[in-house]
């Protein structure tokens, strides 16, 4: 699965913009850089940034709903029988609730 932080890059990159973007970490979420923050906030960038973020997170929203499996049953857990030699199945006390 992809990171949320390389989805957002990668969507202001689709969106034409990430040149309005850095990061103090190599790793870190964009931010507005000093220019579009000071002296005063350019909103479209900030929204530009919002729509990035709310977009990445669908994505990685119906990403892991598609990667879901459901759980496997486990099978029972089996031993040899000392007596007659034969393999028998043995349940554990959660399988005998149902």
């Amino acid at each position: 699965m992809d990171s949320y932080r390389d989805r957002v890059w990668r969507r202001l990159q689709e969106m034409g913009v990430q040149l309005k973007y850095e990061s103090a970490l190599p790793d870190a979420f964009p931010m507005p850089k000093r220019e579009y923050l000071f002296p005063e906030v350019d909103t479209a960038t900030w929204d530009q940034l919002v729509k990035a973020y709310v977009e990445a997170l669908d994505g990685l929203k119906d990403q892991a709903l598609k990667e879901k499996t459901p759980r496997k049953e486990e099978p029972p857990w089996m031993r040899k029988n000392s007596s007659s030699g034969l393999f028998e199945n043995v349940w554990s006390e959660k399988d005998l609730v149902r």
